[in-house]
């Protein structure tokens, strides 16, 4: 058990109703409600009490292990492995930089979870409020996690939408090039904005300090203008997306025209499997634009804050972009095996028959064509 008079040393840590803190007050504290600190862990038994250090430990060791719980930590290393950890390579650069730095923002979203007591007073009814022993957020969980968090997760996906880019600028040499940079710039400052206003809403501002209480109201307010804004992110990336693929395809569809399906232009072209990112954004944003609207409409027509869960969705769509960028890597490494496998065996079968169909040697070319041109592209961004 825990001794009331060991706890009274910790009220210097909790915000009173007639003082007026400053940030690093409430970065400190530990609640907002000095009696519900004092009830709630003089009510703890041995049992209680040892359940809560286990769970500092598990929260400890779960935090380290974080990186290997990241999306794209193994589909990271193969393409290590593929690239024989030559990080020379701009291609390689990128996606080191996306693992490093979203890996970063994962671990201090995990170690928040050290912070999660925060002793609050809760609104029953009218002037009568209940003790809260776990705060909705506690201030320095939310500097660490909504602030410099996100800052982490945003810098490190900035990363990674140069991908596009980079493979675009690697084989159009002509002006339209500008449009893609300029999506691009589009695309990476609608993220800027949402680490921007996560760094405007200060960790002082979550709870009112007359009441001690969690400020619902504001917070419903702030997540609004939140989606709002990762919905100006979903719609720049699909700007962003279709501008490459209209200049690939001026750059390079049209001048090879090539006979096949398309899973095999899949699988041979990147530029088809930067539109199928693309077409996933399609058909998600009216879905997830629709949600956004009726839950804004709700909340300030019909004072409802409709319970929508959109951070699954969000990022469903969101990692669709990434994942390409790893399948189309594995896929450029095999295509170029594959085309030297194909050049190889064709040119011996002229050597042993000279009067192969022109038709065959037509497919061969443009099947040698399209291999060639992903190894040309590979090769000018892998020795940039």
């Amino acid at each position: 058990m825990i001794d009331k008079e060991s706890l009274l040393p910790d009220e210097r840590y909790f915000i009173k109703s007639n003082s007026n803190p400053d940030f690093w007050d409430w970065i400190f504290s530990k609640g907002t409600n000095f009696t519900c600190y004092v009830e709630t862990l003089t009510s703890l038994n041995e049992t209680g009490i040892n359940n809560r250090r286990i769970d500092v430990f598990r929260t400890i060791i779960t935090t380290i292990q974080t990186p290997l719980h990241f999306y794209f930590f193994y589909w990271s290393l193969l393409v290590f492995i593929l690239h024989k950890f030559n990080f020379r390579k701009p291609v390689m650069q990128i996606i080191l930089g996306h693992l490093v730095i979203r890996c970063t923002g994962n671990i201090l979203e995990q170690f928040g979870y050290l912070y999660k007591y925060y002793y609050i007073s809760e609104k029953v009814s009218e002037d009568v409020y209940r003790c809260k022993p776990e705060g909705n957020m506690h201030p320095f969980r939310w500097f660490l996690t909504r602030q410099i968090g996100t800052i982490f997760w945003y810098v490190g996906e900035i990363f990674a939408d140069w991908y596009p880019l980079l493979r675009t600028k690697a084989i159009v040499k002509n002006k339209s090039i500008r449009i893609v940079y300029a999506t691009c710039a589009l695309f990476n400052l609608s993220k800027i904005i949402l680490i921007v206003y996560h760094l405007y809403k200060s960790p002082a501002e979550l709870y009112n300090v007359q009441t001690g209480v969690y400020e619902i109201e504001e917070m419903d307010k702030f997540y609004l203008i939140y989606w709002v804004i990762q919905l100006s992110v979903i719609y720049t990336s699909l700007i962003y997306e279709y501008s490459v693929y209209i200049v690939l395809k001026k750059g390079i569809f049209d001048v090879n025209q090539y006979d096949f399906g398309f899973l095999k232009k899949f699988k041979m072209l990147s530029e088809y499997r930067i539109l199928v990112s693309a077409v996933v954004s399609v058909i998600f944003l009216p879905i997830f634009s629709v949600s956004i609207i009726l839950k804004i409409s709700f909340f300030y027509f019909k004072n409802q804050n409709l319970e929508f869960e959109f951070e699954e969705v969000r990022q469903s769509i969101a990692n669709v972009q990434y994942y390409m960028i790893f399948i189309d890597q594995i896929l450029l490494i095999y295509s170029n095996y594959e085309s030297k496998l194909l050049s190889y065996k064709f040119y011996y079968s002229n050597i042993n028959n000279n009067n192969n169909n022109n038709s065959n040697n037509m497919n061969m070319n443009n099947i040698n064509d399209m291999n060639m041109n992903n190894m040309n592209m590979n090769n000018i961004i892998n020795n940039n």
